[in-house]
């Protein structure tokens, strides 16, 4: 984002910026607004992505996890792994517990939540006094610029006016660029720890509807209108975005003391006011209501703990060079303007123009707002870091003993500007001097950082005895200084930072170099090979002529775009020869064809690749073909690269290729290798330098047990598709994961001295990161000096493999509906998609005489490849667009099973993987309804379910009916964990494969419409009290369909009338009637039979309506006083009896399935009685018509 500061802010003015969109930079959108742009917002269960990826918020997180990965170096030995915001945050778990699938969230700790609610209220309310709701106060205008998320415009004014116009220009004209990437790169995302915390914001509904055990204090919280400022710019507290996306801890906040802790390390003549501003940044999510003080201390610590770890790694390379051109940069400013006289340095010279403008005093940052927590305005040094030190615990009283207080790792590194002669131990002092008390709210797992006070530390007056020891500290000092400084190097102090702890280990000047190029998960992505190949040419050969080797960590091919999958991968492994693919460990998709296809087709010598992986063996895999190891000899060093495959393997392949198949521990088996080839014995292979190539997770990986051992240099991983980095392995080896598809790799150096069980191994990063971009975000375009030859090997393979397949993928099979949308989703909910495939895999099992008798269709998640069927939107689906949502080419096949062991396989959906919750929601065909329930596990508390009624085209399925079922041979084998369809043995081939399916389906029916309602439906709850019956329902809903406008119900022959949904949500449906006396003789004294129709349209209500004579339901269950349903207007007899002979209305029977969706139709429910619920709950779907 460029923002230039237009005006700095002063007592009664506010910092305006004006905000231009670059030019791939889309203007950041405003939320939908209600009176005066305050937009209305409720509570969720679970982080709502989509809206907080709106927000100014979210797109800074999307952002800072897309730079992350090239803003860190290789983990030195020395450094701890990136930061565990979960972990350091963790006392927050001790106060609130977040909401569940089966369970609300509860506070744990209500003293502490009290003081959290009590405080963002006062400070809230007092930044609202004075205004009249409708225009933003002076205080609020203020807060409304910081919600921008932008450190051009937060940061300027807390260098003063004079300054900071300075700081804002150079920002903007490019001057202070190495200044811009630090604010770029030293960040850290807080989505991973708004997940696991998921305290609903104040100003949302907190109860959620009444399942969370707290209050709402939301009637309190004074929202903030949006603003437009004189530049005609609008600011938003984006109330409706944030909504949803959990309070703790605060992203703006984080976001905030990620840049004013980095400019008060490099600036540190200024830094209690820098940070003092930063501390207001934070404190203004509290004064917009969209925070707690809780929130904001986390994003504190958050920040803090950015830097610690980017200062502890990149200082000499980024940092320092950033703060010389900041010193640099001011100092001429100072000097050409007359503020200062040039010294002997432009430390000295920025020191001299800050004392001169008084930017440390009285003329530099001040704030004339007041609160409970700060209690006087800013107006000089001593007060803001009064107010700063305020803000460490707004107020808190302690919640735990505290310990004795330990400088974090890394925090001493942000002393090192302010104080460049001293050492680590002697910062550390200093930080442990002006350190607060322990023992406040987030102290116990902060590791030290909720307690430093670093506008204390970088501003102090530091004294050393002649032992070089810090004997005391004085915060607050013009500048910070040293008296005894010639003392430094005096007892016994660390080296120097200028070869200190803190840096990774250099290798010595006998050591050969051989570099490492390491790509995973391709999955014949062929479209990015020309850029891959460029990126291994500019990061490897060119970088390091003739001594380095090209690695893959598995997944090369399988799940493939067309242009690959159609040839049967062919292309990919062209691709792969072209580029020089040297090794490569076994990954699960090599093996989605069966070990004999591994051997046959990929590993063929041909293609010039040795396949590794030390944890397989057995079916038809030979040692020719796969080893556990190979060894390259590369400038005169021997590197042994050691393969792994995940031990989950199972849970991910198609159990038929696990016959005759052993999996051991990956970790167990390269360590076993790597100490055979480390061992001094000649006879049994030997190396200088060990490289594990693991198909897993880097945070697997490093979690499995014990760990990889000292004898692995080196660990490349896979099969997550993410980019993994900063985490070592016990002895230090860099644990590096590079993405997917072609769009990232990482390169890095072994310095290699002496030989074999000798040798000594330093790895560092080929380039400045551990990953590197190769594309652009979305793959669809090259990294700048990844752009490649056009005419080279690589882009000859690509094209000849389009040319190829381009008349083939260019034939349109099917078309569907305007309205429909095919996206892929999330495996946690149903999808249309999941709908679409199922249904034609039913079908296409259906044509044959094996699968004549298949009555339901199923689809697994991860058998969908592509992020839509319409890839290009133009309602015509094409072969190419067909096999790249389908190009495994599993084989359809059938299954017969009871109804008992459907219900279980239905279940499997809520699966329980390393003690958390796994949920993986099928793709089922669109004639089936099912029942469930859920309960927390008693172990894990992970939600499990019980399915207690099946329906069939319309029919209920019974515990021993016989059903057989159609779906892709991975599936019903038993893949991803769906092992209840092998009940009865292996699955039967009918000889046909599911893409052949999806494109005959298509081709078969005309405009296809997306299924409207999801199989699944979770039961609730239900009540009898006297006279009066509540049937509560959660009611699914696509993400890309339209919920119902009404429901009919009939329950236990009863009339309970046309019930609109209003403004209900569906998950909250609650239906009420009180029983006249004739009808409840009738009903019973218990829930047993519902009739529940769900309506779509006006049409469809208002014959519903006329069905329903004498209906009592209200929506919510509050009764309305006739007793009577009024909502339609038309059903206001009294005292008929109702139609207590009235079935339920079956779906139809269907031989074809024409479409997936059309008309209304009825719907059959079941009820069961819950015991624990205290009553029955209902069930119901609304199905089409074919």
């Amino acid at each position: 984002m460029i923002a230039a500061l237009v005006a700095a802010a002063t007592l009664s003015s506010v910092a305006i910026a004006t905000t231009t969109a670059s030019a791939n930079e889309s203007a950041p959108s405003q939320p939908s607004a209600g009176v005066s742009g305050i937009a209305a917002g409720g509570a969720t269960d679970a982080f709502d992505e989509t809206r907080y990826a709106t927000t100014s918020e979210g797109r800074y997180d999307a952002e800072t996890d897309a730079n992350d990965a090239s803003g860190y170096a290789a983990a030195p030995q020395a450094r701890a792994a990136k930061p565990n915001l979960v972990q350091l945050l963790g006392e927050y778990d001790s106060y609130w517990q977040p909401a569940t699938e089966t369970a609300g969230g509860k506070v744990l700790n209500q003293t502490v939540l009290d003081h959290d609610d009590a405080y963002i209220q006062q400070i809230n309310n007092a930044a609202a006094e004075g205004g009249d709701g409708t225009t933003a106060t002076a205080q609020q205008q203020r807060a409304l610029v910081d919600a921008d998320m932008s450190a051009a415009e937060t940061l300027p004014d807390s260098l003063g006016p004079v300054l900071g116009g300075y700081f804002s220009a150079g920002l903007a004209d490019g001057s202070l660029k190495k200044v811009s990437d630090i604010f770029k790169y030293d960040t850290i995302s807080t989505s991973t720890a708004k997940k696991h915390f998921q305290h609903p914001r104040p100003f949302e509904d907190r109860t959620n509807g009444g399942k969370n055990e707290i209050t709402n204090i939301n009637g309190n919280i004074k929202r903030v209108p949006d603003w437009t400022d004189a530049q005609g710019n609008t600011h938003s507290a984006e109330y409706d975005g944030l909504a949803g996306s959990g309070s703790f801890p605060s992203g703006h906040t984080t976001g905030a003391y990620s840049w004013g802790v980095a400019l008060a390390g490099m600036l540190p003549q200024l830094a209690p006011e820098i940070l003092t501003r930063t501390s207001e940044a934070g404190n203004n999510r509290i004064v917009l209501g969209v925070h707690y003080p809780l929130d904001i201390m986390g994003g504190r610590i958050d920040g803090e703990v950015a830097n610690g770890y980017y200062w502890s790694t990149y200082y000499d390379k980024y940092v320092k060079p950033a703060s010389d051109q900041l010193q640099s940069y001011l100092a001429a400013k100072c000097v050409a303007d007359g503020h200062a006289t040039k010294q002997d340095s432009d430390y000295a010279t920025v020191t001299e123009c800050v004392n001169n403008l008084g930017a440390n005093a009285s003329n530099g940052y001040q704030n004339a707002f007041v609160d409970a927590v700060s209690k006087e305005p800013v107006t000089d040094r001593a007060s803001a870091l009064r107010v700063y030190t305020n803000r460490l615990t707004y107020g808190f009283d302690k919640t735990t003993a505290g310990t004795e207080v330990t400088a974090p790792e890394g925090s001493a590194d942000l002393l090192k500007i302010a104080y460049p002669k001293l050492h680590r131990d002697q910062r550390e002092a200093i930080l442990a001097k002006t350190a607060i008390d322990g023992g406040y709210p987030l102290d116990s797992s902060s590791a030290g950082w909720q307690r430093i006070n670093l506008a204390a530390a970088l501003s102090a007056t530091v004294t050393l005895d002649e032992n070089g020891d810090v004997v005391k500290v004085e915060p607050g000092a013009a500048t910070p200084s040293v008296i005894g400084e010639e003392y430094a190097d005096n007892g016994n102090h660390p080296d120097s930072d200028n070869n200190g702890s803190t840096k990774p280990d250099q290798p010595g000047k006998d050591a050969k170099q051989v570099t490492v190029f390491d790509i995973t998960d391709f999955h014949g992505h062929i479209e990015t090979g020309q850029w891959m190949e460029a990126a291994y040419q500019k990061l490897a050969v060119q970088h390091n002529p003739g001594n380095s080797v090209f690695v893959s960590s598995g997944d090369l091919v399988g799940a493939s775009p067309f242009e690959s999958s159609y040839f049967q991968d062919t292309p990919t492994l062209n691709m792969a020869k072209a580029w020089g693919l040297s090794v490569s460990a076994l990954g699960n998709h090599e093996l989605d064809k069966g070990t004999a296809d591994f051997n046959n087709r990929i590993a063929d010598p041909q293609y010039g690749i040795d396949w590794v992986a030390a944890n397989i063996s057995g079916g038809a895999l030979t040692s020719d073909r796969l080893k556990p190891y190979t060894i390259k000899t590369v400038n005169g060093k021997k590197v042994a690269f050691v393969g792994a495959i995940t031990s989950d393997l199972k849970n991910v392949v198609s159990p038929s290729v696990m016959q005759g198949v052993t999996v051991t521990n990956p970790v167990q088996a390269v360590n076993k290798v790597a100490d055979q080839l480390s061992d001094g014995d000649e006879s049994n292979g030997e190396a200088d330098a060990v490289v594990a190539l693991i198909h897993e997770d880097g945070e697997t990986i490093a979690s499995d047990g014990e760990g990889l051992n000292a004898n692995v240099d080196l660990v490349y991983g896979g099969h997550s598709h993410r980019n993994e980095y900063g985490t070592t392995t016990k002895s230090g080896a860099p644990i590096i994961e590079a993405g997917k598809y072609g769009q990232d790799a990482a390169a890095q150096d072994l310095y290699i001295e002496g030989t074999g069980k000798n040798a000594k191994v330093t790895v560092q990063n080929a380039s400045q990161y551990d990953v590197t971009f190769v594309t652009n975000k979305d793959g669809t375009a090259p990294s700048k000096g990844f752009e490649g030859d056009d005419n080279g090997p690589a882009a000859k393979v690509y094209k000849q493999a389009q040319a190829d397949s381009a008349e083939a993928g260019k034939k349109v099979v099917g078309t569907i509906d305007k309205s429909a949308n095919f996206a892929k989703g999330d495996w946690s909910a149903e999808t249309q998609l999941g709908t679409l495939n199922a249904d034609a895999a039913l079908e296409s099992a259906k044509k044959t005489s094996v699968g004549a008798k298949a009555s339901i269709g199923f689809i697994n998640p991860g058998g969908l490849r592509t992020d839509n069927l319409d890839l290009d939107g133009d309602k015509q689906i094409t072969v190419k667009e067909a096999y790249s949502m389908l190009p495994f080419g599993n084989d359809n096949s059938v299954v017969t099973l009871t109804g008992k062991q459907l219900k279980d396989v239905l279940a499997q959906q809520w699966q329980i993987k390393d003690g958390k919750s796994n949920v993986v929601r099928l793709g089922i065909s669109s004639n089936v309804t099912f029942v469930y329930t859920l309960a927390a596990d008693a172990n894990t508390k992970a939600p499990v379910a019980t399915v207690t009624d099946v329906f069939v085209d319309g029919k209920q399925v019974k515990d021993d009916d016989a059903v057989t079922v159609a779906g892709n041979s991975f599936l019903l084998a038993g893949g991803d964990g769906f092992t209840g369809f092998t009940a009865q043995g292996q699955p039967q081939l009918t000889g046909t494969v599911d893409v052949d399916g999806l494109i005959d389906y298509l081709g078969s029916h005309k405009d296809v419409k997306g299924d409207t309602s999801p199989a699944g439906i979770e039961l609730k709850s239900s009540s009898v009290d006297g006279n009066k019956v509540s049937v509560a329902f959660d009611l699914p809903v696509y993400a890309n369909a339209p919920k119902p406008l009404a429901l009919g119900l009939y329950v236990n022959g009863v009339d309970f009338g046309v019930t609109k949904l209003g403004e209900a949500k569906p998950s909250e449906f609650t239906v009420t009637k009180t029983l006249s006396a004739d009808e409840a003789k009738t009903f019973g004294s218990s829930v047993s039979t519902v009739n529940p129709q769900l309506l779509y349209t006006d049409a469809e209500i208002a014959d519903a309506e006329k069905a329903h004579s004498n209906g009592s339901g209200e929506q919510g269950g509050n009764n309305n006083q006739s007793g009577n349903n009024n909502q339609s207007g038309n059903n206001n007899q009294s005292g008929n009896k109702p139609n207590a002979d009235k079935k339920p209305t079956a779906k139809p029977n269907k031989a074809d399935l024409p479409g997936t969706g059309a008309s209304v139709a009825g719907i059959v429910a079941a009820v069961i009685l819950l015991a624990a619920a205290g009553g029955a709950t209902i069930a119901l779907r609304r199905r089409q018509q074919r």
